[in-house]
């Protein structure tokens, strides 16, 4: 798979060449996208100011007051506070903010857009390293075709919290297909350059994880387990114990550390509403006997009539006790109970399932996309998020069935200590995060906002079906070129 190999046909450089000059235009097209106006971008659904207020950037209009969804251009900049409420996305903002890139136009003003080309070279800059790194140019130009999906592209111009969890993702994958082929194992640490190499994951696992707290964190410490068993083991040859430790100990502590920054770290949390959504808007609203399940998380009956209603529709004094404290069995939601709720009962996963395909198979962004145009949405022809929606839209249950199939022989080889190759690690980490993000979201906030809460689930499955795809078209061009 490294193209930088001498020992390649002419037709091979052909390919390779025209793959490069493909990934060129994309990158040429993703800039315009992002940099024209008017502004193309996400509309701000009221949820950007824990990105917005540690960068030292205020919206110049209320959004409360905006007339329907639209994206803003121009904010006012002032002082940052990133202790406030640390995070990858808002340093990300005040980097922008500092780097100005010519965009704003004037004093004390940020540009929207200086984020999205801030994120744009961040992603250029993956792009380039993963062919640097020997990552077959085909391959880079299928995932560089799904960043520059508007579904995924155009969270570049907004205050989400999602966009360096995106990069991420995007980031690891390309780490796990570099410096070699899609069928050699992993390396061990056996040297201070594939030691620097695993530290380079450790940060991508880091920025991933802060950017979304829990919910982008835990497929990263799923993944940075096994992985620092398998670059201890004695493959190709026995790690000194030094370089194990210098690899292993920080890879699941900077995974580890955004989950203990979500739950114990600085900044605004709402526990409360997203147990609410939880469940109001979650299991209550699929489960075979709504009573039942209201009683086995000790919720009073007088909230029956709240299913189906997000917190945002009721009075506020409805959801506190007696004492007008928030109601405690709402404030003490166990995620864990919850979670044996829905697998206790055949119905309420049926139900979710159909639930989930209509945003899994979404193939235009999840927010309106215009400056001046409420409500209009931008997509643009071959798109790769059509082939996703048209596989989920009719074709759910071999979708399922085939991710379940994969999953299943992944975690076998996993629990027999059988080394994975790389296409194959890739694959489970694409796996890992699909699972991860679509079972966090229905168990964090239900089926509240869950268009913008799937957009993890979204990328990692588009990355998949480009690898999979990729892996298959070369093991049989493989085949064929051995007659």
């Amino acid at each position: 798979m490294n193209f930088l190999s001498t020992e390649r046909s002419r037709l091979s450089r052909i390919i390779d060449a025209s793959a490069i000059a493909g990934i060129g235009g994309l990158a040429l097209l993703c800039a315009a996208t992002l940099l024209q106006r008017p502004v193309l971008g996400l509309a701000d659904n009221l949820d950007g100011g824990r990105v917005m207020t540690p960068a030292g950037i205020a919206p110049r209009v209320d959004p409360g007051t905006y007339p329907e969804l639209i994206v803003p251009r121009l904010y006012d900049a002032g002082e940052a506070s990133l202790s406030s409420h640390f995070s990858s996305a808002a340093a990300m903002a005040w980097a922008a903010k500092q780097l100005g890139f010519g965009l704003a136009g004037e004093a004390n003003a940020f540009d929207v857009r200086q984020l999205g080309a801030l994120y744009g070279l961040l992603a250029i800059a993956l792009l380039a390293g993963a062919l640097v790194a020997g990552v077959a140019p085909l391959l880079v130009l299928g995932l560089a075709w799904v960043i520059a999906d508007p579904v995924h592209l155009l969270y570049f111009n907004s205050f989400y919290a999602d966009v360096p969890m995106l990069l991420g993702v995007l980031g690891t994958t390309f780490w796990l297909l570099a410096w070699g082929d899609f069928d050699d194992a992993f390396f061990s640490p056996a040297s201070w350059r594939e030691v620097g190499r695993v530290g380079l994951l450790a940060a991508l696992f880091f920025i991933t994880g802060m950017s979304r707290g829990a919910n982008a964190a835990v497929p990263l410490l799923v993944m940075a387990l096994p992985l620092a068993r398998w670059f201890a083991a004695p493959v190709p040859r026995p790690a000194r114990p030094v370089r194990t430790a210098l690899v292993s100990v920080p890879l699941i502590a900077l995974s580890a550390l955004p989950i203990i920054h979500f739950v114990r770290g600085s900044g605004p949390r709402f526990e409360f509403v997203n147990s609410y959504h939880a469940v109001f808007n979650g299991i209550a609203e699929v489960a075979s006997d709504q009573a039942a399940v209201l009683r086995a998380l000790d919720i009073p009956d007088r909230f029956r009539d709240h299913v189906g209603r997000s917190v945002y529709e009721i009075a506020d004094r409805t959801l506190l006790d007696a004492t007008g404290a928030p109601e405690p069995s709402l404030a003490r939601l166990s995620r864990v109970r919850l979670a044996g709720l829905y697998l206790s009962d055949p119905r309420a996963l049926a139900r979710t399932e159909a639930r989930l395909r209509a945003p899994l198979a979404l193939a235009r962004p999840p927010m309106p996309n215009y400056e001046n145009e409420p409500g209009r949405y931008y997509t643009r022809a071959g798109q790769l998020s059509s082939i996703r929606a048209l596989l989920v839209d009719r074709a759910a249950p071999a979708l399922w069935c085939g991710l379940l199939g994969l999953g299943g022989y992944l975690a076998v080889r996993v629990a027999r200590r059988r080394p994975l190759t790389r296409l194959q690690s890739t694959l489970a980490f694409l796996w890992v995060c699909f699972a991860s993000q679509s079972v966090l979201a229905v168990l964090g906030e239900g089926f509240f906002g869950i268009r913008l809460h799937l957009a993890g689930a979204r990328l990692a499955l588009d990355l998949l079906l480009v690898v999979a795809g990729f892996a298959a078209l070369s093991g049989l061009a493989k085949r064929v070129a051995r007659g």
